[in-house]
């Protein structure tokens, strides 16, 4: 028997970007976890890539072909499995990921509709895929054979002479160091270190909550474990001689859940200082150990993010899907530890949640923002398969109202076996619910446009700093900025106007509207030119941010002068000193991508002391005669880092929208320095 070809796929779409930009990390566990339990020969190769896969099946159909299946692949995962049986019916195809029913019945029925997968593996995947691999090779791929052996093992469904085996998942590997080798160390995924990918890893499995809306908040993933310090360290180091990006994703669910998690930062930070990498770390941080955050952010100072994400403060939104969050107090304390750190902190809000209403929305804004959480991550309800809240029974109970949308730059025509074939990849996204009408909904999402542009990325964060020595916070300034903003006769309003028309011309009532649009009627065509398409939030920031920052900024300040106005606080200096910050975040963050532009300006304020200490000095005490003269430009490190970062996203709007979705927009800001 010739050693079987096996391809392990965990596809993106790439046709307007690379969008899933982190490294296939799920399949290089299945590929090192098989390596080295299978003790058959076997040829394993990976694939990201759609270009790369149908080049190689060109080449050499495999005998087994398996795919990752997420929210944002699915449909090109499926024209590949399509095309690979309709060419090689005794291939095998298996599925395996989080986008799958949890009902029975649900179940059942995607296995009736993709009658091409032969398995899809349910759950933790290492070892119910090897197990699947090894009784294949031991019957000779007697596909009839396998399943009658295989009926009632945990975690592997398929269908046998109209016998559906759905037996729940497989047992979880509860210790991980122990078992699952590193895909990095054993060297399956340096094909994946190219100027897109930003590597993954993981220091630690499971979740102990239970939030309805997440594919982890599910029972069996409650139990939670984590890898061996020496081995993360060696990741670590590694993946630093070979990644031609500038940071690094965290898998974890909640770092520093561990007490090792601050050891973990420690890692970091010494590969920091070796080898200039990682610029910038994504990552989840537990909800609970909020000590343990902060003494990690001081470890690893601006690279890191601080979470505290709520989805909601009210507590009956909370017992709907079944989340506790911190106390109050105790984000309070976090943000408060963290101001002198120089790490960001964010706290993430889903709006219309079961039992969501606008003022609920705007509380749990105005909460976090008086906590001083800085960025703000406004998110809608999508409906994932899998998860609870999106079962029949929450959504009669709370009378959902739901839309359907395009995923953004999740959708392509690719080559697939000797055929073009247009995949769209579409979600569903609650914009109603019994407590939540949907123009309440459009009103919180055009608040939730305000804020975006006006809070988050530290984008006035020098404002913000400074104006709170009067006695005036971030809430009554947003409280302002808002109403002026979106006034009919604000220079800002048409885009107010065109995100809504835009969000509203993106959603279908129904999937299969939607499909046929794409499909029939020259949708395709208006998606692929940027016309439909886009994250409607944060592209009209990018627009606001990026084309029309001299009026956004002309807006804070006209809203900050009407509550001086209020308070009697106008004087001289506070109008020279608002005059001339203004002028400072124009030259710090305007014109992103001229690298090698430069400015200079003369103030009577002491800028790079302001920015040295975060503006926590207060800056109206007393007015210096001196005149400071002032330079904004990019650094040589900085050119590098921005070069690599717009190669990766994109340079456009629709790229530096989803450059700044993934990371503070402080990253592109100039460094201020004094001029002799």
């Amino acid at each position: 028997m010739k050693k079987p070809i096996i391809f392990l796929v965990e596809l993106t779409h790439t046709y307007i970007t690379v969008d899933a930009k982190n490294t296939p990390l799920a399949i290089g566990y299945l590929a090192s976890y098989l390596i080295e339990n299978i003790h058959l020969p076997i040829s394993v190769d990976l694939f990201k890539y759609p270009e790369d896969l149908n080049d190689a099946l060109l080449i050499n159909i495999p005998d087994i072909i398996a795919f990752s299946n997420y929210m944002w692949n699915e449909e090109l995962s499926h024209a590949f499995a399509k095309r690979v049986k309709e060419v090689s019916p005794e291939t095998i195809i298996v599925f395996g990921g989080p986008n799958y029913p949890v009902d029975v019945d649900e179940q059942k029925q995607y296995l009736i509709e993709h009658s091409n997968i032969d398995f899809y593996i349910e759950g933790e995947g290492e070892v119910a895929f090897c197990c699947l691999i090894e009784k294949l090779i031991k019957n000779r791929f007697n596909l009839e054979q396998c399943k009658t052996e295989l009926i009632n093992t945990s975690g592997i469904h398929y269908n046998i002479q109209e016998y559906y085996n759905l037996t729940g998942p497989t047992n979880r590997i509860i210790k991980i160091e122990d078992n699952i080798p590193s895909p990095y160390l054993c060297g399956v995924m340096d094909k994946f270190f190219d100027k897109h990918l930003t590597p993954l890893m993981q220091t630690s499995r499971g979740c102990p909550y239970s939030c309805t809306f997440c594919h982890d908040g599910a029972k069996y993933s409650s139990k939670t474990s984590h890898f061996s310090y020496q081995r993360i360290n060696n990741e670590l180091e590694y993946i630093a001689k070979k990644s031609q990006v500038p940071s690094l994703t965290l898998a974890d669910l909640n770092w520093g859940i561990f007490p090792q998690d601050l050891d973990v930062a420690k890692a970091i930070k010494n590969i920091q200082k070796e080898y200039g990498w990682p610029l910038y770390i994504q990552s989840a941080t537990d909800k609970n150990q909020k000590d343990r955050i902060v003494a990690m952010s001081k470890i690893l100072g601006n690279a890191m993010v601080i979470g505290a994400s709520i989805q909601s403060s009210d507590e009956e939104v909370l017992g709907n899907i079944k989340r506790n969050n911190i106390d109050y107090d105790a984000i309070l304390k976090m943000a408060k530890e963290s101001s002198n750190t120089e790490s960001l902190t964010f706290t993430e809000i889903i709006l219309c949640l079961p039992g969501d209403t606008v003022q609920k929305h705007y509380k749990a804004v105005y909460d976090m923002l008086a906590a001083g959480i800085q960025d703000i991550n406004l998110y809608q309800y999508i409906l994932l398969p899998g998860t609870e809240g999106s079962t029949k029974e929450y959504r009669n109970k709370y009378e959902y109202k739901t839309l359907f949308r395009v995923i953004p730059r999740c959708f392509g025509d690719y080559k697939v076996l000797g055929h073009n074939d247009t995949m769209v990849e579409i979600h569903e996204v609650v914009v109603g619910n019994s407590t939540m009408t949907y123009n309440e909904y459009l009103e919180c999402r055009k608040f939730d446009l305000t804020l975006s542009i006006f809070n988050n990325g530290e984008i006035f964060n020098e404002i913000y700093k400074s104006i709170n020595h009067l006695g005036i916070d971030r809430c009554d300034i947003i409280k302002q900025v808002h109403k002026k903003a979106t006034n009919k006769y604000s220079e800002l309003y048409d885009i107010y106007d065109l995100y809504r028309k835009d969000e509203e011309d993106n959603f279908w009532e129904s999937k299969s509207d939607l499909i046929d649009f794409m499909h029939n009627k020259g949708g395709f065509h208006r998606y692929v030119s940027g016309e439909f398409g886009r994250n409607q939030l944060h592209y009209w920031k990018s627009v606001a941010i990026y084309e029309r920052f001299q009026q956004v900024i002309l807006c804070i300040v006209s809203a900050i002068n009407d509550i001086l106005i209020i308070n009697n606080l106008v004087t001289d200096d506070i109008a020279q000193y608002l005059e001339d910050i203004s002028k400072l975040i124009i030259y710090k963050k305007g014109k992103v991508t001229s690298l090698d532009e430069l400015y200079v300006f003369v103030t009577p304020f002491d800028f790079v002391s302001l920015e040295e200490n975060n503006y926590t000095s207060n800056p109206f005490i007393k007015k210096t005669e001196r005149e400071y003269k002032i330079q904004l430009s990019y650094s040589h490190f900085q050119k590098q880092n921005i070069s690599a970062y717009l190669n990766q996203y994109g340079s456009d709007l629709r790229g530096l929208a989803h450059l700044t979705h993934r990371y503070s927009a402080k990253i592109l800001n100039r460094e201020v320095r004094l001029v002799k």
